[in-house]
């Protein structure tokens, strides 16, 4: 039955379900109504015989006193007036009937005794109701009145109208349930067969009609929508069949494809695993080698220092027995193994990064190219060497001597890794090192490089010795044929330059060493012509500093043999007190590391302020950080390395005493340029906000070469400390916290006569309330020094 019910129409369906509905619930009405009626009925006809009976009893207790029969059936007979009561009969006291009544249609029989008292009984079609008779509490006799019940006949009756009216309402009931089947399953109807045709057609044009505007005439809608839909859509998948057929076979390809990205990323997942445990290693390879550079530093310092008094004592002796041969040529011997040592202990401070460098602007093309010959003459002809130079190569700032070392001691590794014998390629290019990159490489930042490699045909190297390449003292070769500090000081080179090296090798198939060094924004300074000048004495008085009893004795006798007046000083207190005495000296020598809490550095600033024409060279075989910042020597700073050799202090001393002299009174170039109608008198001091050091410290050498004092502030909140003592504000836009273009608005505020000079790549003057000076990146010393003529001179007035 069910599942013939699940094949009908929801029209059928709903009219089953109205039928239904409507039968049961006139059933369960009228059986509720036939079962209240008759409790009813039952209790009213109960309750009446009750009260009949009490009433006829008690009208009765007259004739049970005085023993009247008669007037006992005469109030029984008035129960003539109910035709359905059967009978009735008065019992006294003892049970024993008295009087009673009898219907003639309704034989009955009557007890002639009272047996007990039944209260209700319903018996047949009759009903028996019995009641005591009381008189003042006292028992004085029974009433019992039997009557036709009447309730079938009543229920029938009942039940048959109750049924009329059913039949009557489930009629009603279907046509309400028609019209109703008609307002909401006709549109159902309507949807199913259009989806019915639209199924069996394949024809998506056809269209329902909305009839209401209820959820049916909502679901219509949508089902028009839909089809309309689903119309483009089967017109546009025509459109695309052909294209169907070439895109199946291409996702086959895609497949395979993908099958095989699948496969190199489960590969590079190694990989990168095996790199990430590479890159710890590296990190922990490089916290080794700056422990160990930490050593070397200070064992270089104090070996320079006993290289310097050999030195400095056999260039003595050489002079003083000049005219004895063998002794000569023992002193030569006896310097050149100086020289070796001196190299040695110079490779150490590479590697420690603790060599001052002199990094100027630099195009590594320009240098490869000077370097041919060179290379060439170094390697042989056997060796084949090719010099790929990347187009629009960057600048960067490096010391271009240190960088010509690290090239030939790398062209000359290569040289003995090929055994004389094959191709050495040296490449520059510019580089972009990703985050990827610096992940897998901790040292490195992200950003813009250039790279310099050196690549060899050479026997390779396996890991284990790339591990240990860049440690001091090791080396392959055998023995005699190297020191082991080769690579180790292009390690210390690159890193203190702020940049970053890689080792690529395989066994049998060569070598190729990639160094990576920071992009720079400033053009290229260039090359100076190196002069040899003459060795030269003088009679300038100097004081020298230096804690080696044994240096300063050597360095005295030197500068006594030059011409100098020398006075000499243990510490930087001691040199101190000298000029607080009043001694004026042309120049002070004072090593780098000195005993005692007075630093060198101090002690130089404060001589300057005493002696302001004083002439200052430092020098050290280990320079830490007193002098040499952001791997570079300070602007202004000159130094000369331990050891020396005479000539170069000879020669180091006339051209430092010179510089100062020259000093005295600068001209600036700026005012140069222009005509003696425009000169003005330039203001001394600058601050310089930058917060790359090394473009910073760059600027102020070069303000320095114009005659310029220059001090730097690494942000706008150190500049504003600093701009009560400065005469010029120059200052970059990007700087971390405040921007320079805030620190130029606070800085007008302060002074408006102050000159200001903004310093960037983008025009951001305009938009100043004021007038500033826009110093373009990157700029030549040309263009600076006209810049800072045009700030002074507007600030200057008419």
């Amino acid at each position: 039955m069910i599942m013939l019910f699940r094949f009908k129409s929801v029209r059928h369906k709903f009219l089953a379900a109205v039928a239904t509905t409507s039968i049961v619930t006139l059933l369960v009405t009228i059986t509720a109504m036939g079962i209240y009626d008759w409790n009813d009925y039952k209790t009213r006809w109960v309750n009446d015989l009750s009260n009949q009976a009490m009433l006829i009893g008690r009208a009765t207790i007259p004739a049970l006193q005085f023993d009247d029969p008669q007037l006992a059936t005469k109030n029984l007979k008035l129960l003539e007036v109910r035709p359905r009561v059967h009978a009735a009969a008065l019992y006294d006291a003892r049970g024993v009937i008295y009087a009673y009544y009898k219907g003639e249609r309704y034989p009955v029989k009557l007890d002639p005794a009272f047996k007990q008292d039944i209260g209700l009984k319903i018996e047949n079609s009759e009903i028996t109701v019995s009641r005591r008779i009381h008189q003042h509490g006292i028992l004085v006799g029974y009433m019992v009145i039997t009557a036709e019940y009447g309730l079938y006949q009543r229920l029938f009756s009942y039940m048959s109208i109750l049924l009329l009216v059913g039949i009557f309402a489930f009629v009603i009931s279907l046509l309400i349930a028609r019209w109703l089947q008609h307002q909401v399953t006709q549109p159902v109807e309507n949807v199913a067969r259009l989806a019915k045709n639209v199924v069996e057609q394949g024809d998506y044009s056809l269209r329902a009609q909305k009839t209401t505007d209820d959820e049916v005439g909502y679901l219509v809608s949508a089902i028009n929508t839909l089809l309309t839909v689903i119309e483009r859509g089967n017109k546009a998948q025509e459109r695309s069949l052909k294209a169907l057929a070439q895109e199946n076979e291409a996702r086959k390809t895609t497949e395979l494809q993908l099958r095989q990205a699948r496969d190199e990323l489960e590969l590079r997942v190694q990989e990168r695993t095996e790199e990430l445990r590479k890159a710890q290693s590296a990190l922990l390879q490089s916290q080794k080698l700056e422990a160990v550079g930490q050593l070397t530093g200070g064992v270089a310092h104090d070996f320079n220092n006993i290289l310097q008094v050999i030195g400095s004592n056999l260039e003595i002796l050489s002079m003083k027995f000049s005219d004895i041969t063998p002794a000569h040529s023992r002193i030569d011997g006896a310097m050149a193994a100086v020289d070796k040592g001196a190299k040695l202990a110079s490779q150490l401070l590479a590697f420690a990064r603790r060599q001052p460098l002199q990094p100027v602007s630099t195009n590594l093309n320009n240098l490869t190219k000077n370097m041919d010959d060179l290379l060439r003459r170094a390697l042989g002809e056997s060796i084949e060497v090719e010099v790929i130079q990347g187009g629009g190569l960057w600048n960067v700032m490096v010391d271009r001597n240190q960088v010509e070392n690290v090239i030939l001691n790398l062209s000359i590794n290569a040289r003995d890794a090929m055994n004389n014998s094959g191709h050495l390629t040296i490449e520059t290019s510019n580089v972009m090192l990703d985050d990827l990159y610096a992940e897998d490489n901790p040292e490195v930042t992200a950003g813009q490089y250039v790279m310099l490699a050196i690549s060899d045909t050479g026997c390779g190297m396996p890991p284990e010795v790339i591990e240990r390449a860049f440690e001091p003292f090791f080396t392959t070769k055998g023995e005699g044929k190297g020191t082991g500090l080769g690579l180790s000081m292009t390690y210390g080179l690159v890193k203190q330059s702020g940049g970053h090296i890689k080792i690529y090798s395989e066994i049998d198939n060569g070598t190729t060493v990639k160094i990576y060094f920071p992009r720079i924004h400033l053009a290229e300074e260039d090359m100076p012509i190196r002069q040899i000048a003459d060795i030269q004495g003088g009679n300038e008085s100097i004081l020298v500093v230096e804690d080696d009893m044994a240096v300063q004795k050597a360095v005295k006798d030197i500068l006594l043999a030059l011409g100098y007046q020398v006075e000499c000083a243990s510490d930087a207190q001691a040199a101190l007190n000298i000029i607080e005495q009043g001694r004026t000296f042309d120049l002070l020598f004072t090593d780098v590391v000195m005993p005692g809490p007075l630093k060198s550095s101090e002690m130089a600033k404060i001589a300057k302020m005493k002696l302001p024409d004083l002439a200052i060279l430092f020098t050290s075989g280990y320079t830490q950080n007193a002098i040499v910042h952001g791997g570079k020597l300070d602007a202004g700073v000159e130094l000369i390395n331990k050891p020396y050799r005479y000539a170069d202090l000879a020669r180091k001393i006339r051209m430092v005493i010179e510089k100062s002299d020259k000093k005295s009174n600068p001209t600036p170039i700026a005012q140069m340029s222009k005509s003696p109608e425009s000169t003005l008198t330039m203001p001394g001091k600058i601050l310089v906000v930058e917060d790359n050091l090394e473009a910073q410290s760059t600027l102020c050498e070069l303000l320095s070469m114009l005659g310029y004092e220059a001090i730097g502030a690494s942000s706008a909140e150190a500049a504003l400390e600093l701009l009560t003592e400065v005469n010029i504000l120059l200052t970059d836009v990007n700087l971390p916290g405040m921007s320079g273009i805030e620190l130029a608005i606070q800085c007008h505020a302060q002074d408006p006569s102050k000159p200001i000079i903004i310093s960037s790549g983008m025009d951001t003057a305009s938009k100043l309330p004021f007038a500033v000076q826009l110093l373009p990146k990157p700029f030549s010393m040309a263009i600076l020094s006209d810049i800072l003529y045009k700030a002074t001179q507007q600030n200057a007035g008419p």
